[in-house]
């Protein structure tokens, strides 16, 4: 696996972060569904739990790339710590 040096990234780093993201905002529609008092297709609130699913996935994608930014190549933050 190539892992990008400190402060920068390269295409894999991307597809990992839009691949986490897609991760935790389906993981949040199902949590959605389900802990409105039970699993209901019919009468969830689709337009909710899509703005939910929304704000997740680009905080996730974000966190994710700002985390390979500030990490080298061997995983140590800044460089320094790990």
């Amino acid at each position: 696996m190539n892992n990008s040096s400190l402060y920068s990234l390269n295409k894999s780093d991307f597809i990992n972060g839009i691949i986490t993201s897609i991760f935790s905002a389906v993981v949040t529609a199902l949590y959605e569904l389900v802990s409105v008092g039970g699993f209901s297709v019919f009468t969830a609130n689709w337009g909710a739990i899509a703005m939910i699913c929304i704000n997740v996935a680009g905080i996730t994608a974000v966190g994710y790339i700002a985390r390979k930014f500030t990490t080298d190549s061997n995983g140590k933050l800044m460089g320094l710590i790990g």
